[in-house]
């Protein structure tokens, strides 16, 4: 079993922005067309048991904690009309590797609440 996304995807986005023939909606029916293809790939990779046995072993590798709840939602995120969810962006982040300290500023106040981002390999 197969499951191929081919570098002619990239390549056909990359052609198009560079084109001065291509206008804005076809360049966005491209984009559509491969978000359409590349979401298809995923949902199919996500139900292949082998790839799932793979996933089963995530310990072994690093991997974003929240790459099921993503993976899950695969087709919904990849709809044209998709719009985050609170638990979307509460289970999104960005992966840090030191500590962080967060400052903010409200009206030209600075406050510093003791809000620190931790790393932390698990």
């Amino acid at each position: 079993r197969r499951v191929a996304i081919t570098a002619g995807a990239l390549n056909e986005i990359q052609n198009a922005e560079r084109s001065a023939d291509v206008d804005e909606g076809r360049m966005d029916e491209i984009i559509l067309h491969q978000l359409q293809s590349i979401s298809k790939a995923i949902v199919t990779l996500w139900k292949d048991p082998d790839f799932r046995s793979c996933y089963d072993r995530r310990r072994e590798y690093q991997l974003i904690d929240s790459a099921e709840y993503f993976l899950d939602k695969t087709e919904q995120i990849c709809d044209p009309s998709y719009s985050p969810e609170d638990q979307d962006i509460l289970r999104s982040r960005k992966k840090t590797t030191t500590i962080v300290e967060s400052v903010i500023d409200i009206k030209k106040v600075r406050i510093s609440p003791e809000l620190f981002d931790v790393y932390s390999h698990t």
